[in-house]
Formats: C-alpha cells, structure tokens, sequence
C-alpha cells in the first residue's frame, strides 16, 4: 500500500486545523484587540494604585526634554535654546514627540500613544513575517503573534516612555520588506531605524553577510531576478538608504561635533571597566521562568541554523541568527551590563522567538518522522498544541505578573526622581544650576538649567568620568550650585542635604548646596555604609557595626560613618560612647540635624 505524505507542522497546517482564512484575520485582530486593551488595562490599574501616571524609567524625560525644547524654541536643546547637543540616541523618536506636543502638553498621553501604536505596528510586521517564514502555517504564526504580544517585558517597553517600540517596529518592517525584495520602502525603514537606535549599524552587517552568504557561499549563481544590483528599484533605494545614513552622521557632528549621539560615547565609557557577570545575566535574561523552554528549542534552531550555513545550505533564518548573537556580542564588548529589565537586548526579542519557534518546528518535524500510523500522527498532533498551549500559558501568566512589577517601577521613579524634580522647582531659585546624573525627570519638572555628571547631554564630561577631582573641575567651571544625585551613586560628604526622598527605601535621592569645598565620598564607602544603615534597620546591629568599623577605618572623616556608630552605641545603651561620635559628626558637620538631636536627647 502506497504511503500519502503527510505535511510537516510548518507546511500548511491551517488544513489539519480546519480553520478557514476569514476565521484567522478574525483571531489576529482579536489579538490585536487583546494585547492593545491589556496596555490601556495596566496604565488605568496603575493610576489607580499609585494615584499617578509615570514611567518605569529616568530616561523617557530626556526625550520629552529635547522634544518640548525643539517645539517651543526650534532647537535641539537640553535647556531653552541653550545647550544645544546630540543627547538623544533615538533623535528621530524625539522628533515625533515635539510634533506630538502640537496636539498635547501632556507628556504621558504623548509617550503612552507613541508606545502603544507602534507596539500595534510590530505585532503586525511580526504576524506577517511569521507567515513568510512558516509557509503560512497558521498554527505557528498565531502562536508567535500571540507570544510576541503578551511578551512581558515587550509590554513593559511600551509602557515605558522609550523609543523600543519605534525599534521593533522598523527593525521588523525593514525584516518583512527585505524578505519581499520590496527595495524603496525597505531603505525608508532601514534607513530611519538608524535615526532610532545606533545599533541599526549591526543589522546592515547583518544584511550585508546574508547577501554574500546568498550570493558566494552557497556555489549559486544569481538570476536576473535574484540579482538585487541590477534592480532600478533597489538601486533608488539605495540612494534613499545613504542619503539617510549621511544625514545621520552630519546632524550628529553639526550638533556635537562626533558621528554619534554623546549618549553613545557617554555610556561606553562609563562601562568601560568591563563587566565579569555579563555572561550570566544574558543567561538568566533567557531563563527566566516563562522563557526556560522556549530558550531550549531557540538554541536548537540556532545551532541548525549554523550547522547548514557551514555546510553551504540555504537557510532564510540566517539574519535572525546572526542579528541575535550579534547584538549580545556588541554590548558584551562595549556595553557590557544588563540593567533595567536588560531593555538594551529587547530589539533581539523578535529573533530570539522567531528561532524559538523554528527550533519546536525542527523538533516537532524529525518526531514525526518516526511515526508511521495516523493514528500515531494525530498523537503528535496533540503532542504539538500541548508544547504550544504550555509555552503560551507561561507568557500569559508572566504577563499578569507583569502588572505588579509596572506598578513598582513607575512609583519607584515617581518617589525620587519626579519628586526632586518638583521639589527644586519649588524651592530652588530659577537662577539656579543643578549637577546630576539622572538628567530626565529632575530637568524636565524642575524647569532649571541641569549639568550631566555623567556626560549623557554634556560631552566635554565624558573625559572626567571616573575622576572625582576632574569632575569637581567640570562642575565648578560649570557654576554649579546645587547637586541632586542617588546616594549610591553620588555623595557629598559632611554636608546636611537640603531635601531627600523616603530614607527607608532603597536608593535614596539626595539635594546638596555645591561649593568648591564639597567633598564626594569614595563609591566602596558610600556602599558600605548602605549595607550598614539596611542591617541597622532590620535589627542587625553587631553585623551593621563590624562593617561601620572598616568604613571609619578606611575613611575616617566622615559625619555619615560617625553618626550610624553614634546611633549603634546608643541602641546598645552606651551613652558615652554615643556622644563621642555624635560630637565627631557635629565637628565635621555641625549642621547635621540628626546628631543635634540625639546629643540633646543624651543629656
């Protein structure tokens, strides 16, 4: 008897499913419809927590700061018409904000908006090109579209005030026109995803190795219509791509005299001791709990993908592979740490899914092999949605979750950075010069004019970084008059600050009055001292002052050190010794409320 072929997963299985093509563009709007009323869910569930609108991040302000001043003065200025300088590494994201302010002063109607949409956008570019790549299988490509959208940390970033959803979307819309030889509006989107994120660089190499890869590797001579040199349109696009690219580098040098944003250049080498732990934190970035299976089936289809590009096969899953691998090697040699949710490594997400994906489709496809009956094949069948229905439960889940971690992390910027912001702008002069080094909300609320410590915006910075004289340099050329930092990044020694945020959270935000005579105090001590002040809290006090005891060792002079003792000996009830280091924190800084307070409750 004559075998009949049956199709593999990734081969048709709309048929097997029975489900008809006006039923499919009904599930994918439907979860269209889903993934955008989630997003308008968690914001309504986060004002109505926290009492507030807000973002998870420091960061989105700075656009919205170059956004309000290049709609109110046409210029692309840090402050008013002044400081003109490319500090955004998302330039063309800026843009769209000051259109935006057009139509809205509200910055997070504005940012939710942008996010949002092209967020929409992406999950249809995805959808599309999960159909180009899994021959229509509808199966495969509603469960890709349904993991892309409920991804967490995806939503996360578009929730989150930052250009990442502007990144996916013309990354993903390059991608899809690519695939489809659609050469003019491929260079429209290639060629502005620069204009997003300067990471767009590894991507054209990335194109450009699956061009030679098509054209030498594989012994295959080109035809007329595969041979893209000799098409009229890609040769217009061509044109649109450069003209795109050079005035790129040409806004970049006319505004700061270098090729890139100072962003670049300023986080380079703020991070440029390297980082031990990076492997790690790429590893757990992958293993987190809903991302454990998907990850395994990824680093099959990777490991085939690069298998049949060393035995000269084609494989059009080649430029996901390499974007992947690609962009974890970059920020492993220059960038070197995952933090903030590892948001830099988000724009590999598509990829990391799409090989995820081809990695269960390989799986699922050499099992069937090894099944002869079709009763045998509709147990594989079953074996397939269960695979698919686990690994979507997972997301879906971590999605839910994901509303608590949002909640916190806009509370979190809210209690510090939108805080100070308002804070200086209430009580500081409009004369007044502030330092800091988280440049976004504390500018844009408080309305002053704002030093970068940490060169984001002020790039003759970026040599001082990693020197506290240099920077005490910069700052007083600068005429600083008032410094607002994280404790644990920044602290000024035995002075009172002015204002502060809630002590008994972490990291707390500091003001301080900048004189030539401020002091900042070296980063091992000020972590010492955090970790004694937490032990202290929790009731740990012989752990608190072991560690207090390296800190006066190694710094001796400092009213902070001298005052956590003061406070230790006199929970211990040893109210002399107490007052000696009370009185030590007096005489370093004798306008420290805390020990005025505590000597006069000794006598």
């Amino acid at each position: 008897m004559k075998k009949v072929a049956r199709p593999q997963i990734s081969q048709r299985l709309i048929y097997d499913l029975k489900i008809t093509p006006k039923a499919q563009k009904a599930l994918f709007f439907l979860v269209l419809l889903l993934s955008l009323l989630y997003l308008i869910f968690v914001l309504l569930k986060s004002l109505h927590i926290n009492g507030y609108f807000s973002f998870p991040l420091d960061d989105p302000w700075i656009h919205l700061q170059f956004a309000k001043n290049l709609n109110e003065y046409g210029k692309f200025s840090y402050f008013k018409d002044l400081n003109i300088t490319s500090g955004s590494t998302a330039p063309f994201y800026t843009f769209l904000l000051s259109i935006g302010f057009f139509f809205t002063s509200n910055e997070f109607i504005l940012s939710y908006c942008l996010g949002i949409i092209f967020f929409i956008g992406s999950i249809i570019y995805f959808y599309n090109i999960l159909r180009l790549e899994f021959q229509d299988s509808f199966l495969i490509t509603i469960f890709g579209t349904i993991l892309f959208a409920f991804m967490w940390k995806i939503q996360w970033a578009a929730l989150s005030g930052m250009e990442t959803t502007t990144v996916l979307f013309f990354l993903l819309g390059a991608i899809y026109y690519y695939k489809k030889n659609s050469w003019l509006i491929f260079s429209v989107f290639a060629g502005i995803l620069l204009w997003v994120r300067p990471e767009a660089l590894i991507f054209y190499g990335v194109l450009f190795i699956d061009l030679l890869y098509k054209k030498y590797l594989l012994n295959k001579k080109l035809n007329n219509n595969e041979f893209i040199f000799k098409n009229k349109q890609f040769k217009t696009g061509l044109i649109i791509f450069v003209l795109l690219l050079i005035s790129y580098f040409v806004f970049n040098l006319s505004l700061s005299g270098t090729l890139f944003p100072n962003t670049f250049s300023a986080k380079i080498k703020y991070y440029s001791g390297g980082n031990v732990n990076y492997i790690t934190q790429v590893y757990n970035l992958f293993t987190e709990n809903e991302l454990i299976i998907l990850s395994l089936f990824s680093v099959i289809g990777i490991l085939v993908v690069l298998y049949e590009i060393l035995n000269r096969k084609q494989n059009g899953k080649l430029i996901y592979t390499f974007w992947l691998l690609g962009i974890i090697l970059a920020y492993g040699l220059f960038l070197p740490y995952l933090y903030q949710k590892g948001r830099y490594l988000f724009p590999i997400f598509p990829a990391y899914l799409i090989m995820g994906i081809y990695g269960i489709v390989i799986t699922m496809n050499l099992i069937q092999k090894k099944i002869e009956s079709i009763k045998n094949y509709y147990k594989y069948m079953f074996l397939v949605l269960v695979i698919t229905i686990i690994i979507t439960l997972q997301f879906l889940y971590a999605s839910i979750n994901f509303i608590k971690i949002y909640i916190d992390d806009v509370k979190y910027i809210h209690d510090r950075q939108i805080i100070t912001g308002k804070w200086l702008n209430k009580n500081l002069s409009p004369q007044s010069i502030v330092a800091t080094h988280d440049i976004g909300a504390i500018a844009f609320y408080s309305k002053l004019q704002v030093v970068d410590m940490v060169g984001l915006i002020s790039p003759e910075m970026i040599p001082n970084i990693g020197s506290f004289d240099r920077l005490k340099k910069f700052l007083s050329s600068k005429k600083v008059t008032h410094i607002a930092t994280l404790r644990n990044w920044f602290h000024i020694g035995n002075q009172y600050p002015i204002f502060t945020t809630n002590e008994k959270t972490p990291e707390v935000m500091e003001v301080f009055e900048y004189t030539d005579n401020s002091d900042f105090v070296p980063q091992n001590i000020v972590r010492i001292n955090e970790e004694a002040e937490y032990l202290l809290m929790t009731g740990d006090i012989q752990r608190a002052l072991l560690l207090l005891n390296q800190s006066i060792n190694f710094y001796p002079n400092l009213d902070w050190t001298n005052f956590l003792i003061g406070k230790i000996f006199m929970l211990l009830r040893e109210n002399n010794k107490a007052k000696v280091f009370f009185e030590n924190t007096l005489r370093l800084n004798p306008n420290h409320l805390g020990a005025k307070q505590l000597i006069e409750n000794l006598r």
